[in-house]
């Protein structure tokens, strides 16, 4: 897990394993388009090497970012991109297994604007079983799966705050089943397509706390057009989104 490499999204330089857990596509979806739900606190489960968090802080530079992440080599990494790209002022990095966190950290209950993430969702055992270690941990349900990543984002938001994640849409029931039992409710959803043709392989779905809203269905993103990123994709690769007034 030694041999690292050194990649670019728009201005960040990320540091990441050349053979565990590398960001994609949903990463840049997640941190992206944010303008509308963004708060002055937000928060990151699961945060990997730090693509998702540093891609938020340098697009809202008044917002403050939290990042956690359990695995020692990712925690590892996180800290040395925060600090690498100039945002250790803006991101604090802790080190924990998000189901712990409300015995450990009872200072963080109902402080958060947003919390984003992208869980892991492959039942252990199931799927196609990565031999490295690092990545096989950030797919499989191993240390919590949806529902406890919701309910620990629930915790962690203030009222009316809102969560973004990105899923396949076959774990969308998952969502809407704990928005069922909680007083999380669905506020948007969109699905995303490799081309246009192609049927959805993820959602990005919004929801609120205390949400009596009707769910608004957004438009269908596609990634892929002519061979290249779609315009959209490709702003969102390039972190051109609206900032904060």
């Amino acid at each position: 897990m030694s041999e690292r490499t050194q990649d670019t999204l728009a201005n960040l330089t990320i540091l990441q394993h050349k053979k565990g857990y590398r960001f994609g596509i949903d990463a840049v979806l997640l941190a992206t388009d944010l303008a509308e739900i963004v708060g002055p606190r937000v928060a990151e489960l699961g945060a990997g090497q730090g693509a998702v968090s540093l891609a938020i802080a340098t697009q809202f530079p008044n917002a403050e970012i939290l990042a956690i992440e359990r695995q020692d080599g990712l925690f590892e990494l996180l800290e040395e991109n925060v600090s690498t790209n100039q945002f250790a002022a803006q991101i604090t990095c802790i080190q924990a297994d998000i189901r712990a966190l409300r015995d450990t950290r009872k200072d963080l209950a109902q402080t958060m604007d947003l919390v984003v993430f992208n869980p892991p969702f492959f039942a252990p055992g199931s799927g196609r079983l990565s031999p490295n270690q690092e990545r096989r941990e950030a797919h499989q349900t191993l240390h919590g799966g949806i529902p406890e990543f919701l309910e620990v984002s629930r915790w962690l938001l203030k009222p009316r705050g809102r969560i973004k994640a990105i899923a396949p849409p076959s774990k969308l029931a998952e969502f809407f089943g704990v928005c069922a039992v909680s007083d999380l409710g669905p506020e948007s959803l969109r699905m995303v397509h490799a081309r246009a043709h192609d049927d959805a392989y993820l959602a990005e779905v919004v929801l609120r706390r205390d949400f009596q809203g009707e769910l608004v269905v957004m438009p269908a993103l596609v990634v892929h057009e002519n061979h290249e990123f779609s315009p959209e994709v490709q702003a969102r690769l390039e972190l051109q989104c609206q900032a904060q007034n």
